[in-house]
């Protein structure tokens, strides 16, 4: 309204423009999302049906537009830093010392292209004695989604015959300032595809199955809604490392888990009708429930504690996203192993060279898969005509079987060595044997 934005409309503008429009026009007034799907009986019976379905469905920009980087940028936000000042320059005498080249500006793309992703799915259902099944397919595509990244002003990488490099005294995008905060650059692309199945039947007198696997993998160039793992929803995210070149980033998503499979029952005794008054009372009506997971493990990448490559980012760690070498040999065809005190196979990977980006992929580790069995024991109560109740008892992870977490995947330090911590788990990803125990009255 008064005009108070301040912002980079270019990457390399040598000033930032002071004033508004954010957006020159509405990126998103044409979008055309259209939807389409059938399903058709082919004999007529009610027992079989074939579906099919396509969309396109749109990330709509302002939600990923409107962040915190907006607000801070110069000449109303200023922050910056300078290194070696002179000895008691602070703190009034080390202001005067942060040039523009040493503050950080932000830059919103004014007309950012249109993120969309393609949906499509094509099942069979069958029902035969009983049992009702089905068997299906479904894929997507992410075209130009947002790839959120921290700090756009970094040293541009080179693709050399070897891998990537950054060659010495290479300057940063944009000389004239320090940080450039954005909140998304357009760039980023995903697939999906899985094999969907599931099979169930009401047996009855009192007993229900279900039984589902999905067959799945998902590629993206980044799975984070934030900058940095500990915003991102994802324990194990990592930082792109160069964001103009999301190639460089793609790999599995960090939710992929290619194997799901689930079995759950629920089972009523019956009413026990014969039985004289009392132990039917007490044995007649209860139901038996659970439900048994197991899955594969998400994916993880091993990467760096500094800036190996040279490429100036302002993060470190796992938001600094840079990566080792892979080093090939018997044994490294997986790089992990099932000992949680020692997971990752460090023998197969080595410190890359100054100013080289590491060759080893984002996410070509996997995390230990889950296995879980809730159970439940619940029964039904009637005192009167209008006073009733609920007795239950649950277990969660009744077997209290570890599911663990992944490991600390930061490989070396600034020297190259292998830290004391890398490839050790410390953590579970779900709890141990859980017991409670419930009464409810209805009235």
């Amino acid at each position: 309204m008064n005009g108070k934005i301040a912002l980079l409309h270019n990457l390399t503008d040598t000033q930032v423009k002071v004033g508004g429009p954010v957006h020159d026009t509405n990126p998103t007034r044409y979008n055309f999302s259209p939807r389409v799907g059938i399903v058709w009986d082919p004999f007529g019976t009610g027992k079989t049906s074939i579906r099919a379905s396509g969309g396109i469905f749109d990330s709509l920009p302002l939600l990923w537009i409107y962040d915190t980087p907006l607000s801070r940028s110069l000449p109303y936000f200023l922050q910056g830093v300078t290194t070696a000042p002179p000895a008691g320059s602070f703190p009034t005498s080390a202001y005067p010392l942060l040039k523009v080249t040493n503050l950080r500006t932000a830059f919103v793309d004014v007309t950012p292209k249109r993120a969309y992703s393609p949906k499509w799915n094509f099942s069979i259902q069958r029902e035969l004695r009983g049992w009702l099944g089905e068997v299906g397919y479904t894929g997507s595509r992410g075209i130009h989604l947002p790839l959120v990244e921290r700090n756009m002003n970094t040293v541009q990488p080179v693709k050399t015959a070897t891998g990537w490099i950054i060659p010495a005294n290479t300057p940063v995008l944009n000389p004239n300032f320090s940080t450039i905060n954005t909140t998304n650059t357009w760039n980023a692309d995903s697939s999906y595809h899985a094999l969907q199945s599931s099979l169930k039947r009401t047996l009855g007198k009192g007993a229900q199955v279900n039984v589902s696997y999905t067959w799945s993998k998902s590629i993206d160039d980044g799975s984070s809604t934030a900058s940095t793992a500990a915003t991102s929803g994802y324990s194990t995210a990592v930082g792109v490392i160069s964001p103009l070149y999301p190639g460089l980033n793609r790999g599995l998503s960090d939710f992929d888990i290619r194997h799901n499979f689930v079995f759950n029952f629920i089972w009523e005794t019956p009413a026990l009708k014969a039985l004289p008054a009392l132990p039917r009372a007490v044995l007649a009506k209860w139901q038996f429930g659970s439900i048994f997971r197991a899955q594969t493990g998400t994916p993880f990448s091993a990467v760096l504690n500094n800036d190996q490559a040279g490429s100036r980012t302002d993060t470190t760690g796992a938001s600094l996203g840079q990566r080792p070498n892979l080093i090939a040999g018997p044994g490294c065809e997986t790089l992990t192993r099932s000992d949680p005190r020692n997971y990752i196979k460090t023998e197969c990977m080595g410190f890359p060279a100054p100013g080289v980006f590491g060759n080893l992929g984002r996410n070509t580790l996997t995390g230990p898969g889950t296995q879980n069995v809730d159970f439940s024991l619940f029964r039904n109560l009637r005192f009167t005509e209008r006073i009733g109740g609920q007795f239950r008892l649950e277990l969660f992870n009744a077997l209290n079987h570890t599911n663990f977490s992944a490991p600390n995947f930061i490989i070396f330090d600034r020297q190259g060595k292998v830290t004391a911590a890398t490839g050790i788990i410390t953590s579970t990803s779900t709890e141990s044997r859980r017991i409670q125990l419930g009464m409810k009255l209805n009235f």
